[in-house]
């Protein structure tokens, strides 16, 4: 509701450090204020997956979006806007005693660290590069700000991002400025004149989307009358900005440039308060972030295989990588109530006598096991013989990225071939989450299509307390003959 303060589900936002891969090619982010949540969602949907630029170029919101990108720390930025939104210190009454604009960006620059310290060392990470645009005031020219170059990026960060009207302007390098978006909402030319080949645009508006009845002659020149280059350039955003995406409509279709843009039209106001409407434009970002993945790889001419999750039988040998998995799970939650992790003959054992008769899957990414997921005996009668016991366990880091749904649609699937019609998950279940128990997998598991069907209190003990288990029950169709 718009009532609430932070988004209701900003417990399921990722966490986590990207790998230092590094990929090869020019990253150009729109702006648009709190639309640029939908580019967090797939900032952190890529980082999940290694997909980190060597060159970012952002505008505005997109400049600000970057600088977690550049530092590698999954859903950082998401967390401040979606924990900080109604913070009188970022937008409101503090903020404007502040910075003396209704948007205190000090706050998401400086005071966020005190919260979630940047990670200075990743961010300043030579062998990547990051431009922040913003507008001269003086001469109305866009000024491209690059990290390594200008004498201090958080001041073209917050120039990047100050809106006109509303926020002061901004001294980077003795040069007054203001939003890039002024001059240039989307620096894919940038990209191109520095000789780019593999050039992707991110956008925070759907396809179809411009300006309606674009002017040109507004109340700019009067508020900015000691500024008329940044007037005039100001008048003219609404022209440029559509000619802006008809000309990346170009790009597509000549092939130059790989664009994702919102699969829905965005609603989302520039300082949107409802926190539903905003959690949902991250997720959106998310997962058109999955859509394009394959896509994305292929146009960059990268290996599928180091980027995208596979499934495959596990093997004897597998033993090692899903005990490595599995031992976090038993020492640091209740997510299993095993007290300890069996040894790595014991783990062998069971990969061969479950597999002997059901599907034990592993999913690979990158060459390495993140996840495994097999059925076992639901009941040893006969009369059972339809319904399994389903088990999944995902490798620390690697929540999140779709490897989960991978390995159990893959199972289902085999499952449904042998003729099994009922699968049943036992899953541990708390009222109250606390740092050994969340109730992800139970939600992990109905967004699958499993149903609570049975409960069972307090019959776990482990660190000192108790846990209550529910069964969670999915029908599958026999397959037609």
């Amino acid at each position: 509701m718009a009532t609430e303060k932070v988004y209701s589900g900003i417990d399921r936002i990722p966490r986590g450090s990207a790998s230092d891969s590094i990929v090869r090619g020019c990253l150009v982010l729109e702006g648009g204020a709190f639309r640029g949540l939908y580019t967090q969602g797939l900032l952190d949907f890529w980082m999940r997956h290694g997909i980190n630029f060597q060159t970012v170029v952002g505008v505005s919101a997109g400049a600000l979006s970057a600088v977690s990108y550049m530092s590698g720390q999954i859903g950082r930025s998401a967390r401040a806007n979606l924990g900080y939104r109604h913070d009188s210190r970022y937008i409101g009454v503090e903020a404007i005693k502040r910075s003396h604009s209704l948007i205190n960006l000090d706050f998401l620059i400086h005071d966020l660290n005190e919260i979630d310290p940047l990670d200075l060392d990743r961010f300043n990470d030579p062998r990547r590069r990051l431009v922040a645009v913003a507008t001269n005031c003086d001469t109305g020219e866009t000024e491209y700000f690059d990290r390594d170059n200008c004498s201090d990026i958080n001041a073209a960060l917050k120039a990047s991002a100050s809106m006109p009207f509303i926020t002061p302007m901004v001294d980077v390098d003795g040069k007054k400025c203001l939003d890039g978006g002024c001059s240039c909402a989307i620096p894919f030319q940038w990209a191109i004149d520095q000789g780019f080949d593999r050039i992707v645009i991110v956008k925070t508006h759907d396809r179809s989307f411009r300006n309606v009845d674009p002017k040109e002659g507004t109340t700019a020149r009067r508020v900015y009358r000691r500024h008329q280059r940044f007037a005039e350039a100001l008048d003219g955003s609404d022209v440029r900005y559509n000619r802006d995406y008809d000309r990346i409509d170009q790009l597509r279709e000549e092939g130059r440039a790989f664009i994702i843009e919102p699969s829905e039209v965005v609603t989302v106001g520039r300082v949107e308060g409802d926190m539903e409407k905003l959690g949902d434009l991250y997720w959106l970002g998310y997962n058109d972030g999955a859509k394009c993945l394959n896509g994305l790889i292929k146009y960059l001419g990268l290996k599928e295989t180091d980027y995208c999750a596979s499934v495959r039988l596990a093997k004897v040998d597998d033993a090692d990588e899903l005990l490595d998995i599995y031992t976090p799970y038993v020492e640091k939650t209740a997510i299993t109530f095993d007290y300890k992790a069996p040894s790595v003959d014991e783990f062998a054992s069971r990969i061969e006598s479950i597999g002997s008769r059901y599907p034990y899957l592993v999913a690979e990414l990158g060459g390495r096991v993140v996840g495994y997921a097999y059925a076992g005996t639901f009941k040893d009668r006969a009369a059972y013989d339809w319904s399994v016991e389903t088990t999944i366990y995902v490798r620390e880091g690697f929540h999140g990225m779709g490897i989960g749904q991978l390995l159990y649609q893959e199972l289902e699937a085999r499952l449904q071939a042998q003729g099994i019609r009922n699968l049943y998950a036992c899953v541990a279940y708390t009222e109250e989450a606390d740092e050994y128990l969340t109730n992800q997998s139970v939600l992990f598991h109905e967004r699958l299509g499993f149903a609570i069907c049975g409960r069972f209190h307090k019959c776990g003990y482990k660190f000192d307390r108790y846990y209550d288990m529910v069964w969670m029950e999915k029908l599958i169709p026999a397959v037609e003959q």
